[in-house]
């Protein structure tokens, strides 16, 4: 294209368009890919060949001459699939797939530079062998006149005039912007809340003796402000909303890569698995989305290559041949619920137990008084594997604490349970979004601190008695449960609150209620959580800042670690 027809502004616009629109179609035709090799179909090739049509002719219109080439050998190749000339076996299907990759590669190059810089002339030469060994297999189809079967979807309809479109793209970096100000006008809706409240216990306290209608005008002006802050609140609570919506994209997005990845393991580990996939139409923030998809990795590579067995072991168990990985999410109120469960071999606790000895984490006699749940928690330390030898996939170690690392750090939770045998599930909790939430502040000594209030079960003023010391470690007896308590003021500061002074705030986690105790609760607030930086990102215990009307900074606490650290030896429920 001649960009000099169009002026720069306008040319970067096109390209931007040109990157977001083609690794759509790259990973729609991948997702295509792998259902047409599971159940071969016309309507799946025809989705596949159209993809690759598009992308060969935008690319070669802006000047993208690699990657046009490359689309234009993949289409020869689904060209002749589509007329049955060419089966989608497997070894077509890898090199088609290892195409579409280097596409997404290369316009990932495009993104970055503005140029196509890979040699890709080793898969032009594949690709067009393909094609030629096609011809010399069938060399009568050049004389075939016999009428074919017409395409589905490449007919007069297909040019027909393109509906309204509902949608238009927005570059993710000016949501980011437009959330960090609505972030700063909750802080200031939150500081004139405070005001506002301030200002009429001040006149409650100190009622005005102005006995020139002072009083009568000070009453008026306060009842605006009063109104004027209820506006201002219900519009920034709207403006949030509405903002945190259109950050929120299908999870679907995330799973459509999964597919791809399990069918990659099974070809490399001879395993055959039935993928089982729900609630891809369930929404989470689209950073969440990013960042989970290195977790959602190590997590499907570890249930192919720890939790499923091969097909001769499945049938000396019993088992069908085939195994069973299902990927489901789902919204659980203010929070997405995220659950992989594979039915393999599940986990060997005696196994994890005697590795937690081996590497001197636990003493002998300690590793066997802690309960399955406790053992099955320690997967998640770093280097800690069970793996017997190491593999192309798994085995060396790392994974599942980077799965913990990742997941906390975007407040969320993670938990494993299983059944040695039988199955092995993965459960992830994460909030909608991260740049707002809803807080419960407590006080600890004279700081104040804040509790994601979407983990928060209940506040309890304990009563005498229901504080129990068992094995050195504090519990609260809270009607038919035992549960686990750790004072805020002994994470802090090493110096636990006297028991009167205490209020608990019960906390859910994956795998039982924990007890927080602080001196005090000072209510609930929304908060806009900032990174403490570079510098202070060693800071344990501490998930982020915020800060309150009053224009005190408040810490948000990091109770997963919290709990995780006081709690690991405590009595099991």
């Amino acid at each position: 294209m001649d960009d000099q027809l169009i002026g720069k502004d306008e040319l970067e616009e096109i390209i931007g368009e040109f990157i977001t629109e083609t690794i759509d179609l790259v990973d729609g035709a991948i997702r295509d890919l792998v259902d047409l090799e599971k159940d071969p179909s016309a309507q799946a090739i025809n989705s596949v060949f159209r993809s690759v049509h598009t992308i060969k002719g935008t690319s070669g219109f802006l000047g993208f001459d690699t990657l046009s080439s490359l689309a234009h050998k993949a289409e020869d190749v689904l060209g002749n699939m589509r007329r049955g000339n060419l089966s989608p076996r497997a070894d077509i299907v890898n090199t088609i797939l290892r195409s579409l990759d280097v596409m997404k590669l290369l316009v990932e190059d495009i993104g970055n530079s503005g140029k196509e810089g890979r040699d890709i002339r080793r898969l032009l030469a594949e690709l067009e062998d393909i094609t030629e060994k096609k011809e010399q297999a069938a060399p009568s189809d050049a004389h075939d006149t016999s009428p074919k079967t017409p395409v589905a979807g490449l007919d007069e309809a297909s040019f027909a005039s393109p509906r309204k479109e509902q949608t238009v793209r927005v570059d993710v970096r000016k949501l980011d912007e437009l959330m960090n100000l609505v972030g700063e006008l909750v802080l200031g809706k939150n500081r004139l809340t405070l005001l506002n409240a301030s200002l009429q216990e001040d006149r409650g306290t100190h009622p005005a003796t102005d006995t020139q209608g002072g009083t009568q005008a000070g009453a008026s002006l306060i009842a605006s402000l009063v109104e004027a802050t209820h506006y201002v609140e219900m519009i920034t609570n709207d403006l949030q909303m509405a903002v945190m919506r259109a950050r929120l994209v299908p999870i679907s997005r995330l799973f459509n890569m999964v597919p791809r990845l399990v069918r990659d393991l099974c070809s490399g580990s001879g395993k055959t698995v039935e993928l089982i996939i729900e609630g891809g139409e369930t929404e989470l923030d689209k950073s969440l989305i990013e960042a989970l998809h290195d977790p959602l990795t190590h997590i499907m590579r570890n249930s192919i290559d720890h939790g499923i067995e091969t097909p001769e072991e499945r049938a000396r168990k019993g088992k069908a041949a085939k195994g069973v990985v299902s990927l489901k999410a789902r919204n659980e109120g203010n929070q997405v619920a995220i659950e992989i469960l594979d039915d393999g071999k599940g986990i060997d606790v005696s196994t994890i137990k005697a590795k937690v000895v081996e590497k001197g984490l636990m003493h002998p006699a300690e590793a066997e008084k802690i309960t399955p749940e406790e053992a099955i928690s320690y997967i998640f330390v770093p280097g800690f594997s069970t793996a017997r030898e190491l593999t192309s996939i798994s085995g060396r170690g790392v994974g599942m604490d980077v799965v913990k690392t990742n997941v906390e750090r975007m407040n969320g939770h993670v938990y494993v349970n299983s059944q040695q045998g039988e199955w092995t599930r993965l459960t992830i909790t994460l909030p909608l979004t991260l740049a707002i939430m809803k807080a419960l502040v407590v006080s600890a000594g004279d700081e104040f601190y804040a509790v994601p209030l979407d983990i928060v079960l209940e506040v309890i003023k304990p009563k005498e008695g229901q504080i129990k010391t068992v094995q050195g470690h504090e519990v609260l007896l809270l009607r038919d449960l035992i549960v686990p308590l750790v004072r805020l003021s002994k994470v802090v500061s090493g110096r636990a609150e006297p028991v009167e002074e205490c209020s608990i705030i019960l906390c859910k986690t994956p795998d039982r209620p924990m007890g927080l105790g602080v001196g005090s609760v000072i209510g609930q607030e929304e908060v806009v959580i900032k990174s403490l930086g570079e510098f202070l990102k060693s800071v344990r215990w501490i998930a982020g800042a915020t800060i309150r009307g009053d224009g005190r900074v408040v810490l948000m606490l990091d109770l997963p670690g919290i709990f995780a650290h006081f709690c690991r030896q405590s009595v099991a429920a």
